[in-house]
């Protein structure tokens, strides 16, 4: 158990390992590890040392000079999104001691053993690119609507219908390294920003849900900190089989916010079985589209994103770039009553829309 950290991580909610043998004589089980072994080593990985050892106790995340740097084979080289990826972890530093990076609490957490059902409890700096969106002129009584991700200096990733809303008020502020729902009005000012563009994907057309996905241009950088930095966009257009989405939605239907970020485990769904969810509808006239569309939903327990995740990460941990976070989707919409069995929700596809971003953030 304790070599596979996945496993340790799936007792949070619930999900015991499978026993795959017993080792020996000893009838000590040996479990299935969800993990597989790679031919790529991720970027710096925790006991690799660092180039900055007299730096005030503060080492880089990512060395670019890291005999272990090594791109994806099926992401070209000239992938802005990979490339910027690189660029935005060289420029920031986590606490070290003797050139180490100090992996807790920022990477690689101490998974604590406790167990149950549905989302969990986000810890404090665990999804660093989280963005909380709010709603009205004046930030002190600007409203809750919507999550985002950070993937630049400038930029949140959200989705196109999060940039108003239904009433027609556009998306005003963005908060980060937020934790608790209730303090959001009591953000550092440093982790507050305005909204200064709007760019919502051109083939957006609401009420219709296809090419949910939008990005917002802040009115000032943000300056990346160990509690503040971008996650990665996800190139390639192949999906795992399970994926984190995280928020502070309510937490079932009918229920109140969460007060504290929620994380929860998902798992892919055929895309022929997600089509028979949803049928033909005003806003989903030609049902499920595949190419930039994809569901993920629950394993028999009560799992769901719900009304105010929106435009949050469905997001891995990043496996060619330590310590980071992989967006594979942006939360777009599911049923009515979110948290029903057997119901997936539906999210954007980020690595259908890259050229796009790239278009726009890196151009």
């Amino acid at each position: 158990m304790e070599d596979c950290p996945t496993a340790i991580r799936d007792l949070k909610f619930n999900i015991y390992p499978h026993i795959c043998s017993f080792n020996g004589t000893s009838k000590i089980p040996i479990i299935c590890c969800l993990e597989e072994v790679k031919n790529i080593t991720a970027i710096l990985g925790p006991n690799a040392l660092t180039s900055s050892m007299e730096d005030q106790g503060l080492c880089p995340l990512f060395d670019s000079n890291a005999p272990n740097n090594k791109k994806p084979t099926n992401v070209p080289e000239t992938s802005k999104a990979w490339n910027k990826c690189l660029e935005y972890q060289a420029k920031i530093k986590l606490p070290c001691k003797d050139g180490r990076i100090k992996v807790t609490p920022y990477c690689n957490k101490q998974e604590e053993l406790i167990v149950g059902g549905g989302g969990i409890d986000a810890e404090k700096d665990e999804f660093p690119h989280m963005a909380l969106l709010t709603y009205g002129k004046e930030f002190m009584t600007s409203f809750f609507g919507c999550g985002g991700s950070l993937i630049s200096e400038k930029y949140v990733l959200t989705a196109g219908h999060c940039s108003a809303t239904s009433r027609g008020v556009p998306v005003s502020f963005a908060i980060f390294g937020l934790l608790h729902f209730e303090e959001m009005h009591r953000s550092p000012k440093e982790n507050v920003r305005g909204i200064q563009k709007i760019i919502k994907h051109p083939e957006f057309k609401p009420p219709s849900t296809y090419h949910d996905i939008a990005l917002l241009e802040l009115d000032k950088e943000v300056v990346f900190s160990p509690s503040v930095r971008p996650a990665c966009l996800k190139v390639e257009d192949d999906f795992e089989h399970r994926a984190y989405a995280s928020g502070w939605g309510l937490l079932g239907y009918r229920q109140e916010n969460a007060n504290v970020l929620q994380n929860i485990p998902l798992w892919r769904v055929a895309d022929e079985v997600c089509s028979a969810k949803y049928m033909t509808h005003r806003t989903f006239i030609n049902g499920l589209d595949n190419d930039t569309q994809i569901c993920y939903g629950d394993d028999g327990i009560v799992r769901d994103t719900c009304s105010g995740d929106s435009g949050g990460p469905l997001q891995i941990r990043n496996e060619n770039v330590f310590c980071t976070h992989l967006i594979l989707g942006v939360t777009s919409f599911g049923k009515f009553r979110c948290g029903e069995v057997g119901t997936p929700g539906v999210y954007t596809k980020v690595p259908h829309y890259v050229p796009w971003i790239e278009s726009v953030v890196w151009p």
